[in-house]
């Protein structure tokens, strides 16, 4: 059975048991046998040869022609070597293929690992219905919402504004109270005006201080939206950078006025 320790390494990279490969290389030196001869030969407990046999032959690798009808007596003939190369093959596809869905899958579990609790889980999304997700999710965390506005910037996204006429409605009807730091002007004075009604705080940033991107810090995450050209929307879950965050917006918050001094409060929006 020199075969058998010589070339059994690469039968069992093709998923071949002990049992299989020995009895294969048996069968290929007797030729043509009955299964008690190759069993014995093999080294293989008959009972044993039975289900090994069966295993064999759903991977194309012997054959077996009864001697009777009716009778339990059978040959069993080996396939040609040349099989196994079909297998290999066969195998290698198998391999390709699974190499590709992992690639592709790569991105979002990459986005899910969490080695060691220290890695962030970061979502991206784009587009409107993106930047939605991420208001939605606020929702669905139902924590105080601290933010950074720039409310010119979200008045800019026509589309956005039908949204955003629905939403913090939504938000106050569930309790979700939210402070906003932001840019003193006539649109943050109209959302001033209905801040009683939608559980909204606002205090102001010095005019020279733009805000181009709006974050809202909530339970241990992050939300963050470009209104701009990119429109996209990013969530990072992570209690350590959202503790952070929390600080620094508490710290300005702690300082910044809750009247837009030079602002007169018209109440009014942009033109749709």
């Amino acid at each position: 059975m020199e075969f058998s320790k010589k070339y059994g390494k690469l039968m069992e990279q093709l998923g071949f048991k002990k049992n299989e490969i020995q009895f294969y290389f048996a069968l290929l030196e007797m030729g043509r046998a009955r299964v008690r001869d190759i069993a014995q030969k093999a080294g293989i407990h008959r009972v044993n040869a039975y289900a090994t046999l069966e295993s064999l032959l759903k991977k194309g690798l012997v054959t077996q022609e009864f001697l009777a009808k009716g009778s339990h007596s059978r040959l069993i003939t080996p396939v040609k070597p040349t099989h196994l190369i079909e297998l290999a093959r066969d195998a290698q596809k198998k391999a390709t293929r699974l190499r590709w869905g992992f690639e592709d899958a790569l991105p979002e579990l990459e986005a899910l690992c969490n080695i060691e609790g220290f890695r962030p889980k970061v979502k991206f999304f784009e587009g409107i219905e993106g930047m939605k997700a991420v208001y939605e999710d606020t929702l669905k965390e139902g924590k105080e919402i601290m933010a950074f506005t720039g409310w010119e910037e979200l008045e800019r996204v026509k589309s956005f504004r039908e949204y955003m006429e629905v939403y913090p409605k939504e938000r106050a009807q569930r309790g979700i109270g939210i402070r906003i730091l932001c840019k003193p002007s006539d649109i943050s004075a109209y959302w001033e005006t209905r801040k009683k009604e939608e559980l909204r705080e606002q205090r102001y940033l010095p005019e020279e201080y733009q805000i181009g991107t709006e974050i809202n810090i909530y339970g241990d995450k992050i939300g963050i939206l470009s209104f701009k050209q990119e429109q996209i929307g990013i969530i990072i879950e992570s209690k350590e950078i959202a503790y952070t965050l929390r600080m620094a917006f508490e710290l300005i918050w702690a300082t910044a006025p809750s009247q837009a001094s030079g602002v007169q409060r018209t109440g009014t929006r942009r033109k749709k």
